[in-house]
């Protein structure tokens, strides 16, 4: 069935290549170089062996001959920081301010794939944002923000402190709901993703250890 849904979105982000009569496969190689629209599904904050902090993200690919593929990439704060106002954040003092690397989660943007460089999977290290996706990042995070948009949960902390997932919600900001486990680092019953729950770590011990590491 995964096979079907990858062939299927493969199809469907290739139309006008299908309708020129132009072959479309499941991505083996890059052919050219590729502008290809991707949106961000997760952002695991952590440091580097070198030190860095910033997180890894990953990305699905939405359009052009890699489109259905997911690839990670590690992004530093500061490149997030410098990003972020491109993509549709404002400055801390305007109404789209950004707080946490995890907020670019959900965002769209555009690659350059490049061909040399895209051996085993699609690579990249060119980003750009289209007009379209600024609009639709911006939507975002107005919701985010509350802005003409009440929380489905009334709550009232920002999404970034949120412990549902976008398996529930929209506006979130990490792929899966967090439940309440007794955390077996801190002692505490405290949020934890449910892909963890065999270690029983929360959220926050989790991610102090992900810095640690470093």
């Amino acid at each position: 069935m995964a096979k079907w849904r990858q062939i299927a979105w493969v199809l469907a982000a290739n139309l006008l290549q299908l309708q020129a009569g132009k072959p479309v496969s499941v991505w083996s190689e890059q052919p050219y170089d590729e502008w290809v629209v991707a949106q961000c599904m997760d952002a695991v904050e952590c440091r580097t062996k070198y030190g860095k902090v910033g997180a890894e993200l990953t990305f699905s690919l939405l359009s052009g001959t890699p489109a259905s593929l997911q690839i990670k990439k590690f992004w530093s704060n500061r490149f997030c920081q410098f990003l972020a106002r491109r993509v549709g954040f404002t400055r801390a003092d305007k109404e789209l301010p950004f707080h946490r690397l995890t907020e670019l989660v959900g965002l769209r943007l555009v690659f350059l794939i490049d061909k040399t460089r895209s051996l085993e999977l699609p690579y990249f290290d060119k980003v750009d944002i289209t007009g379209n996706l600024l609009s639709y990042n911006r939507k975002l995070l107005r919701s985010r923000m509350r802005i003409k948009f009440v929380c489905p949960k009334k709550f009232r902390h920002p999404c970034y402190l949120c412990p549902i997932g976008y398996d529930k919600c929209g506006c979130a900001v990490h792929p899966r709901t967090y439940v309440k486990k007794l955390c077996t680092h801190c002692g505490n019953d405290a949020w934890t993703d449910p892909v963890v729950m065999a270690a029983v770590v929360c959220v926050e011990c989790a991610r102090k250890e992900r810095f640690k590491r470093g």
